[in-house]
């Protein structure tokens, strides 16, 4: 017969770690406000906080590594006796929510609100082609959304966006309400919160991380408070000298009218601006017959020859 197996270890590590966060909660304990001027030296402050993820999707393992670094130095400064500020803020600004939002209006046009219309044989329509979230072999519940993240955004397999949304938790209902891109700025941060909050309704509850999430924000104007402290720190350090207008190579987006980076595009991501390299040579003679095909458009001008090559060093 065999010995059954034994979790009182495990149980009791784990009654320890929901003990000490429900005590977390109760206390307030990583709400922290900047220390009065007499505990400035006892007391010093330290501010620490990682890159913004980005509300197009739900948190993945490379969220998790990164933010494990500052969480780690936010419990060692609280160590040291700092008060340790760590808040998290959600990127919601660029192009990918909206390029996304507009594939969803072309798919409404195509196959009606709730996607009614689509059937096997629509995959014939050209591919929605970088899209935002991973695959999942089964519709996720709502508990499952935060815990599904972007890892496999590149590869789904998937055609349509919509197919894309329902991949990872979103009902098909609700699909729809994304065509919006402000309705996005609505639906993941709280899924991101919930990911790393000590929520004891979320199972994601066990990270435990000393944010202080009275100071959570998403960007954009749809928050004029962070929209205006990036307007003034733009317009500070311009009137500075450390920043200012400038031309280089970029992408450009006819569509939008307007400079397209890397990670904003609805497809060509990875193809940057390449250096063409061209030899102007100039014609110093003309056959006859050029000559005198040309000669009221070239006459008393100079005329160059331009031969192009991206090797120019072959």
């Amino acid at each position: 017969m065999s010995t059954p197996f034994r979790t009182d270890k495990r149980d009791f590590l784990v009654g320890l770690e929901k003990k000490y966060q429900q005590r977390w909660r109760d206390e307030h304990l990583f709400e922290i406000d900047a220390p009065p001027p007499s505990e400035r030296e006892s007391h010093p402050k330290w501010f620490g906080t990682f890159p913004y993820p980005y509300m197009n999707g739900s948190l993945h393992l490379g969220h998790g590594f990164s933010i494990s670094k500052i969480e780690f130095n936010a419990g060692y400064q609280r160590m040291l006796g700092k008060r340790a500020l760590f808040p998290v803020g959600m990127h919601c600004t660029g192009m990918p929510i909206k390029a996304a939002s507009d594939k969803l209006v072309r798919e409404i046009e195509l196959f009606g609100e709730n996607f009614e219309r689509y059937t096997d044989e629509s995959e014939a329509e050209p591919p929605a082609t970088d899209p935002t979230g991973p695959v999942q072999a089964n519709p996720a519940t709502a508990v499952d959304r935060a815990k599904k993240g972007k890892v496999a955004a590149k590869a789904t397999g998937l055609t349509y966006q919509f197919q894309i949304m329902e991949s990872i938790g979103v009902p098909r209902e609700e699909i729809k309400k994304f065509a919006d891109p402000y309705y996005w700025l609505q639906y993941f941060p709280p899924i991101t919160k919930a990911s790393i909050h000590l929520s004891p309704a979320q199972d994601c509850s066990d990270a435990g991380l000393r944010v202080d999430w009275r100071r959570s924000f998403i960007t954009t104007d749809a928050n004029p408070y962070y929209d205006a402290f990036v307007r003034w720190q733009i317009n500070k350090l311009r009137a500075l000298g450390k920043i200012k207008f400038g031309e280089r190579y970029t992408i450009y987006s006819p569509k939008d009218g307007q400079p397209c980076m890397d990670h904003d595009r609805q497809s060509g991501e990875a193809l940057n601006p390449q250096e063409y390299t061209g030899l102007k040579i100039e014609v110093t003679e003309w056959s006859p017959d050029a000559a005198a095909a040309l000669k009221d458009v070239v006459v008393g001008k100079k005329v160059y020859m331009v031969a192009a090559t991206l090797r120019p060093e072959t």
